[in-house]
């Protein structure tokens, strides 16, 4: 798919999926997602669980595709999916699908029905369009755990948004290349 046009779907499908996302926690409880909360009381966990968690994504995305062949050829059907991308690219559907999916998942529908309930139908979200990329919805369930769990940490979802964007940023910068 050419780059401007997949940029173009990504900017109207998170921009919609973030707002419903803001809509309903607005209108269902009451909670106005955008607020940042100064107060954070485990900010040590969180900058840990960012951390931790950014390094094993990394691993994953170096180490993953040359030891284990199920992640190379999710890799490389990724690879031949999105092509290579522009560095603004990268950025953008980086931040876009970490806010859209953040204010979704960990905003509106992690209150609504729970840590598990948000976990799993983040996972069930990604489930692939393809067999050769079985990995990303286990891959999309751990995540979204430790996606959850920072939600839960900082009473808002400012920590899970920066993890997503930058584990994206990482994943998007590295498909550059096949493996």
């Amino acid at each position: 798919m050419q780059e401007k046009k997949f940029v173009l779907m990504a900017i109207l499908f998170y921009s919609l999926l973030g707002g419903i996302g803001i809509g309903w926690a607005y209108f269902a409880r009451g909670e106005w997602l955008l607020n940042f909360s100064l107060r954070r009381d485990h900010l040590a966990y969180e900058i840990a669980l960012v951390l931790v968690v950014l390094l094993l994504h990394s691993l994953f995305d170096i180490l993953g595709p040359r030891k284990v062949p199920a992640i190379a050829r999710f890799w490389n059907t990724l690879h031949t999916t999105l092509g290579p991308l522009r560095i603004s690219s990268i950025l953008l559907l980086a931040l876009l699908s970490a806010y859209g999916e953040e204010l979704f998942f960990r905003g509106a529908l992690q209150p609504a029905i729970g840590y598990i309930g948000a976990t799993l139908l983040f996972a069930a979200s990604h489930f692939p369009p393809q067999k050769n990329m079985l990995i990303w919805p286990l891959y999309a369930l751990l995540m979204g755990a430790a996606l959850g769990y920072l939600r839960i940490l900082g009473g808002d979802i400012y920590s899970a948004v920066l993890l997503h964007f930058a584990a994206n940023t990482i994943s998007l910068y590295l498909l550059r290349k096949a493996v």
